[in-house]
């Protein structure tokens, strides 16, 4: 596996003192995504939000990114969140990266706060981050200004479109130029097809709702999303997860067929499509769509995951 190459004036973490928790860690400015978490965190716990969140760790030992949701304004409000999921799912096609989803970096600092203690430092030591990436979207006038926050470091994003798809490619260009370098023509084009399937504003929030993997996405809102962005994989997909979590496994595999067919390197998609299969019992396919899920991204823990499941239970059905 070919770790991705950082810049060489990106920093990365010692990973040495992460194992001892009492470790000095260098002091990143308060990032200005803060609000918006907290304003997030309100609408989960208002949810439910699960207790804990296990920590993916893989002996491949991946470039660990954690995407945090953007501040925005009442104007841009429905995008902070939905450009920051874009982010996320775009970034595990990447070969060697792996980038948790949205609903667990909330967790953990929801449980932060509640201990008072420091998000950021909290969300690097329990996922092992070797980047935090906020951002920020502000109407200012007759203009919209966007910036990327990696590590704390504020980075200007240049766009001359505001559809949520065009926003998204905007951030994903700016994050690849800032951490990566000497990427593959056929890696970049991967991310960004990824981030193309952004879906519209009507349908970004019930589409991140669900993709966070937090409570509350609506099946009619997804029905809907995918109608009106029918050519999303993004939402595509995220239907079919409300339809298997809901018990309907015929129609949430054709419909992961279907956004695997729209977004061929969405691995998200992939591994939808992977638990359809195998909450029908196609252990077969199942088995084939992890290993498509690991062709794009080796380093994914969740397709190692299901396939060391798949293996497992093979095994014991031998004895």
């Amino acid at each position: 596996m070919r770790a991705p190459k950082l810049r060489p004036d990106t920093p990365r973490p010692d990973r040495a003192n992460r194992a001892i928790p009492d470790a000095p860690r260098a002091t990143f400015p308060r990032p200005r995504w803060r609000r918006a978490l907290v304003a997030l965190l309100l609408a989960v716990l208002a949810l439910g939000a699960p207790a804990a969140v296990a920590q993916s760790g893989d002996s491949a030992d991946p470039l660990r990114v954690v995407v945090v949701p953007f501040e925005a304004d009442e104007a841009t409000g429905p995008f902070g969140v939905g450009l920051a999921t874009a982010l996320h799912r775009a970034l595990n096609t990447l070969d060697g990266v792996y980038a948790p989803p949205l609903g667990e970096a909330v967790i953990v600092t929801q449980r932060a706060l509640q201990a008072e203690a420091d998000p950021v430092a909290t969300l690097e030591r329990l996922f092992d981050a070797d980047h935090i990436v906020g951002g920020r979207l502000a109407v200012e006038g007759s203009s919209l200004r966007l910036e990327l926050e990696v590590d704390g470091e504020a980075i200007a994003v240049r766009s001359d479109r505001s559809s949520a798809p065009a926003l998204a490619q905007a951030f994903g260009r700016t994050l690849l130029d800032r951490l990566f370098a000497d990427m593959r023509t056929s890696e970049q084009n991967a991310f960004l097809d990824v981030l193309a399937a952004t879906p519209s504003a009507a349908s970004l929030g019930s589409a991140t709702l669900s993709a966070s993997l937090l409570p509350g996405a609506a099946l009619s809102d997804l029905e809907a999303a995918s109608q009106l962005d029918a050519g999303s994989s993004w939402v595509r997909a995220e239907y079919a997860r409300q339809l298997a979590q809901r018990g309907d496994l015929a129609t949430a595999r054709v419909q992961a067929e279907q956004a695997v067919e729209l977004g061929p390197n969405d691995i998200e998609a992939r591994l939808v499509l992977a638990g359809a299969q195998l909450g029908a019992g196609d252990v077969d396919a199942a088995r084939s769509s992890y290993q498509a899920a690991l062709e794009l991204n080796p380093a994914h823990p969740l397709a190692l995951l299901g396939l060391a499941r798949i293996d497992g239970e093979q095994r014991t059905a031998r004895l």
